[in-house]
């Protein structure tokens, strides 16, 4: 009877070859000596030694990560986020519980903002991603380590229950090395964590003999207690494991690395045409034991053949066409522009789908819809997050678990920033009626409208005392003398 290790949830048997190919494609693992030939094709009528070639000297194509970031980063340019880290403390304030997790959010060193751009990248590349609090570890009264955050990709969750709704038992598989000293052998193995509501247990499969026959059976290598709830109420239980996701009717991700691996393999047969012509072929004249010496010579490095002056045919280089790599060009081009275009398109129009009658949509390409939902996905992620840390540090005062919160706006609609400001200038300080507002008001219109324009205010009190001035200078303006 098979172990539960081997069992795989549905949506993992569907959709783990596609994560790993998006996800590979997006940090360039793609072309990494021991997974390129599963992404570099060979040709039909392709020798193996041509082939082989292409296999070394490929240019990696990274489309699709430039695409990726982008998107990204247009969410992260945006500055108005709104992040309340509660009872954990100030994050400013050295020694608060969100100043060690906003400087090594994961244990590691990562800080907080960074490790969520991580998730936004995750989410965009594959749809779906898993956190993982841990809480923190004392003995004997005493604080070994802080609570920390973990990004998991979704394919090493294997397994997980019930499928709809909050599951209550997950199965993570991570590779390994098990052992205990440096001076073991390394030995790496399939481990297996699963996290049920009462606690958590890491084991790996081992093969033994017992009385002669192959026995499989569990080594344990830790296990641990907690207790997460739902909610402040604590009525249900949670797992300290969490998916979130961005729920859109096609994987927009797997379909552009798709995209970007046919661009990788255009590319790679075109430059291997381009280096192929540029050695013309010599073709050699003469009876057998002539051609090879002159093939020996040549193999050593002379640049010249010998050849029977009575020959009735000359040695010549024959030098093919290169006119189809010119239309290959063209072709690699168009393909590397609709790239470029397809991504931005494919994840607003996918999102739209979804969200049609959920957010309004003003952009042509739809891609403030992608971003809505990247944004709601974050802030869950994030959100997810702080309720489970909160419970670390304050298991016994539910009062406190909803004290941090993060809400990003999404907003995301392109403002014209130059023609807020002319028309701002013309309301406060043009010819016609100004607005009626104070001089503190229209020192700070003054000042946006001239670092706009590349002039810094070392000195706002003096910017201001000038507009007083103005504003006494010209009382029929309906300032100065009111």
């Amino acid at each position: 009877m098979p172990h539960f290790s081997e069992h795989q949830h549905a949506d993992y048997r569907t959709l783990a070859d596609k994560w790993n190919y998006a996800w590979k494609q997006y940090n360039g693992e793609y072309v990494d000596v021991g997974t390129i030939r599963d992404f570099l094709h060979q040709k039909p009528r392709e020798s193996q030694k041509s082939y082989e070639h292409r296999l070394d000297n490929s240019d990696p194509i990274m489309h699709f990560a430039t695409a990726i970031d982008g998107l990204c980063g247009i969410l992260f340019q945006k500055d108005d986020t709104q992040r309340e880290w509660g009872e954990l403390g100030d994050p400013d304030e050295e020694g608060s519980i969100a100043h060690y997790l906003s400087h090594n959010a994961d244990g590691e060193g990562t800080n907080w903002i960074p490790l969520m751009k991580e998730v936004a990248i995750r989410q965009t590349v594959m749809h779906r991603v898993w956190g993982l609090v841990e809480g923190v570890e004392v003995s004997e009264g005493e604080t070994l380590s802080e609570a920390s955050v973990k990004v998991i990709n979704p394919q090493s969750v294997v397994n997980w229950f019930p499928s709809k709704g909050m599951p209550r038992e997950v199965l993570v598989k991570e590779k390994r090395d098990v052992r205990e000293s440096v001076l073991d052998e390394p030995n790496e193995k399939d481990v297996f964590t699963l996290y049920t509501l009462d606690g958590w247990r890491r084991f790996y499969m081992d093969e033994g003999n017992v009385n002669g026959e192959t026995v499989t059976s569990e080594v344990e290598l830790g296990s641990g207690k907690y207790t997460y709830y739902a909610t402040s109420k604590k009525r249900k239980r949670v797992l300290p494991i969490f998916m979130v996701e961005i729920p859109m009717p096609r994987f927009v991700g797997y379909l552009l690395a798709l995209k970007q691996n046919h661009i990788f393999n255009f590319k790679s047969a075109r430059d291997f045409g381009s280096t192929i012509l540029s050695f013309a072929l010599l073709n050699l004249v003469g009876d057998h034991d002539r051609i090879a010496k002159n093939a020996k010579e040549l193999e050593k490095g002379q640049n010249f053949v010998s050849q029977d002056p009575e020959a009735r045919h000359k040695n010549e280089f024959i030098t093919p066409s290169g006119d189809h790599l010119a239309e290959a060009g063209k072709i690699l081009e168009k393909d590397i522009e609709h790239f470029y275009l397809n991504a931005f398109k494919e994840y607003g129009d996918a999102a739209a789908q979804r969200t049609a009658t959920e957010i309004r949509l003003e952009s042509k390409t739809g891609i403030e819809a992608f971003l809505t939902l990247l944004v709601s996905s974050l802030d869950e992620f994030e959100n997810q997050c702080f309720l489970r840390i909160l419970q670390v540090y304050y298991p016994d005062s539910p009062e406190k678990w909803g004290s941090a919160f993060v809400k990003r706006s999404s907003d995301f609609q392109p403002r014209d920033e130059q023609n807020a400001l002319e028309k701002m200038k013309e309301a406060f300080f043009g010819d016609r009626e100004p607005v009626p507002v104070d001089a503190e008001h229209l020192t700070e219109v003054a000042k946006r409208v001239l670092e706009y324009y590349g002039i810094p205010v070392e000195d706002t009190e003096k910017l201001k005392r000038f507009i007083e001035d103005r504003m006494n200078i010209i009382p029929e303006a309906g300032r100065g003398d009111e």
